[in-house]
């Protein structure tokens, strides 16, 4: 199923990238990861790794790690750039890892049932496509481990034509969106059922026009065998 297109338009993401530390994502991940703790018994994740999907510059890696109490985190995205951030600004308590990775098409460098919870996290808007997100995410967790995603209903209305950020590919910003049904049809087929679910709908910022928006975050559970 192809996603629905909203905008696409030039960026500079040297400075995208740097803004994040002054933007406010960081309260959004921050009530993202209360909703989290508030569903789960986050004592099971503590010696494990946190796999995060399509990370970015690693702020919600960051975040869940400390709210979660887990000292390990692997750092997955297609983007040498965000990447490359990510290792530059990440804290030395934690152990982790990072990979350059394809994740619409390529298999994640992760085991087979190796992972309690993996995160894709204000990242899913970012994707043209989703179906290998889910197939790699049930593939690398273990039987009733969590996969955590939030998938974003955008109010294009309000915006007019102001453009969107999302993902950077050559200088071009692209940003899609999935049909709520399309979600859970595919996390039915991935054998992913869904634990817990809860909407949030944060007003934009002076940076970020399209934090006005609606985030749905899914709390999806591998099912057994």
């Amino acid at each position: 199923m192809e996603a629905l297109h909203y905008y696409q338009y030039e960026v500079d993401i040297e400075s995208f990238i740097e803004s994040f530390s002054e933007d406010a994502r960081f309260i959004v991940h921050e009530q993202l990861a209360d909703f989290v703790c508030s569903e789960l018994d986050t004592e099971v994740f503590a010696d494990d790794t946190l796999v995060d999907i399509a990370s970015g510059p690693g702020i919600s890696l960051m975040c869940f790690l400390k709210r979660l109490g887990m000292k390990k985190g692997f750092a997955i995205d297609g983007s040498a750039q965000m990447i490359n951030y990510l290792n530059r600004t990440k804290m030395d308590e934690y152990e982790i890892n990072s990979a350059i990775c394809n994740v619409l098409s390529e298999a994640l460098p992760v085991p087979d049932s190796s992972t309690k919870i993996a995160t894709c996290l204000l990242s899913v808007g970012y994707l043209s496509s989703i179906g290998n997100l889910f197939s790699e995410a049930s593939r690398i967790l273990k039987p009733e481990g969590y996969f955590i995603a939030d998938l974003i209903s955008y109010k294009q209305q309000e915006w007019g034509q102001q453009p969107q950020v999302c993902e950077n590919v050559n200088g071009i910003v692209n940003m899609y969106y999935y049909a709520d049904k399309y979600v859970r049809e595919l996390a039915e087929e991935h054998s992913l059922e869904i634990y817990a679910e809860h909407s949030s709908t944060w007003e934009k910022s002076e940076l970020c026009l399209w934090m006005q928006c609606t985030h749905d975050l899914m709390i999806f559970r591998k099912k057994k065998k």
